[in-house]
């Protein structure tokens, strides 16, 4: 899911005619050959692009953060897990590790768990909630386009929800308290736009001791909130669809920018990943 708040984008009628129709359709997949040819259940309910019979052409983004930066026995958390496009790959490539798969939305909740009874030796647990800065009861609200819109009542980032279909109570959870409960995360994906403020201001324990990478999607309007948390806590900020070379480190997350952020001590670790 994305944690955003409405939109009135205008949207080609034909397209949100598409949308409609395909609002309950379900597809069987098939992840790329490094990732074992495995099934993965989708559904042009968040995208329409999930009608795309090639994964690579559907998520080359995230497929290539897996490859990139996931490694064996690495716990991973994907927050905003959405139908697992991220999480399922990561899943195989970190054998003995673990992934921990977050999202609140229940319809892509049950894709997460066909995925998982397809695949049932791949180390995945689903936690339905949110996260954000507090521990409790939000607002999830369901986009009219693509549930991947869908949001967090308050948060912010412009998206292109189409507006509001219908709202669930769901429950909310910090990284603090996720790390009493799980594993504690070598590395974060976090896809959650318009709540990733909120989202770091509820790691603070995490981000200070534990020390993931995170790999983000941040919308402009969190950028400035986002850099100075993640400074704060001794994180450089790279261009998360570049090779990572000291030289093209950020000193603040730009427009809409996709980042990674390591610790400053982890740096030459992953130079040229």
């Amino acid at each position: 899911m994305s944690l955003a708040g409405p939109s009135q984008t205008s949207v080609n009628p034909l397209r949100r005619l598409a949308e409609r129709a395909v609002r309950n359709l379900v597809v069987r997949r098939r992840l790329p050959a490094d990732f074992g040819r495995r099934a993965i259940f989708l559904s042009p309910a968040n995208r329409l692009r999930a009608l795309d019979f090639s994964m690579e052409r559907f998520e080359p983004t995230l497929l290539s953060y897996v490859r990139r930066f996931v490694r064996p026995g690495m716990v991973v958390w994907d927050i905003g897990a959405n139908m697992g496009a991220f999480t399922f790959p990561a899943a195989h490539a970190v054998k003995t590790g673990k992934v921990v798969a977050i999202e609140p939305d229940p319809f892509n909740q049950l894709l997460l768990h066909r995925t998982q009874a397809a695949n049932p030796d791949l180390p995945v647990t689903i936690i339905p909630a949110a996260l954000s800065d507090r521990v409790g009861l939000a607002d999830l609200q369901i986009a009219v386009r693509g549930r991947a819109a869908s949001s967090l009542r308050g948060a912010d980032h412009g998206s292109q929800m189409g507006g509001v279909r219908t709202t669930y109570p769901v429950v909310t959870l910090t990284l603090d308290w996720l790390c009493e409960h799980q594993p504690s995360p070598d590395l974060i994906k976090c896809d959650a736009e318009g709540a990733e403020a909120w989202i770091l201001r509820g790691g603070a324990d995490l981000l200070a001791t534990k020390r993931p990478i995170l790999i983000m999607e941040v919308p402009s309007e969190n950028s400035d909130a986002c850099t100075e948390l993640l400074h704060a806590h001794r994180y450089r900020l790279f261009p998360a669809e570049q090779r990572m070379e000291p030289a093209e480190e950020l000193r603040r997350i730009g427009h809409a920018w996709e980042v990674v952020a390591i610790p400053s001590e982890s740096v030459a670790d992953w130079k040229g990943v």
